[in-house]
């Protein structure tokens, strides 16, 4: 889990990435697109991780801290590789099966 310091920090550096973004005079080159792109699914994977933790679903809070831990390194190089692997996750994680021992 990410603490809330933590959580708060990296929601307000992604911000003012995007607000960098937004301002600019100039129209933004395919790299910067790129990175516009992943700086809005970061945020929005963080949001999905307040949203859950103020709603006190640590299960949900769970699963996207572990997108998030995945996405950031891994995930964005490999985006359509991640989206099976969040398939996989989402069928898994809904199952139980992570939960079970055996």
């Amino acid at each position: 889990m990410i603490p809330d310091e933590d959580l708060k920090q990296m929601l307000q550096e992604i911000s003012s990435q995007l607000d960098e973004f937004a301002n600019s005079d100039r129209p933004l080159t395919v790299e910067e697109k790129k990175y516009r792109g992943k700086f809005l699914k970061r945020k929005q994977i963080l949001t999905e991780i307040k949203r859950s933790r103020d709603q006190k679903q640590n299960d949900a809070e769970l699963f996207h801290t572990t997108v998030y831990n995945m996405m950031v390194p891994w995930g964005e190089n490999h985006p359509v590789m991640m989206f099976f692997m969040l398939i996989v996750m989402r069928m898994k994680w809904s199952s139980g099966s992570f939960i079970r021992f055996r």
